[in-house]
């Protein structure tokens, strides 16, 4: 089911993205994720975009499971 767009910056330690990607391939690759290396070593930015129910629980359990970050992107 479609929703609102909301763009979304996640913040992970370089040793969970595989646990990232995991969950993004275990929910059917939901939404498109674009990489970017941050300023602080050992951490990767991932910007996506939520914009339909099953990219939300993607992004919830992901959160759940490896502890990584959100941020809202205006």
């Amino acid at each position: 089911m479609q929703r609102i767009p909301v763009n979304y910056i996640v913040q992970i330690d370089s040793f969970r993205l595989a646990d990232f990607i995991y969950y993004w391939n275990y929910y059917e690759q939901p939404c498109s994720l674009l990489f970017f290396k941050p300023k602080t070593e050992g951490l990767v930015g991932i910007k996506l975009v939520v914009d339909s129910d099953e990219a939300a629980t993607f992004l919830l359990r992901a959160k759940e499971k490896t502890g990584c970050k959100l941020y809202t992107k205006d």
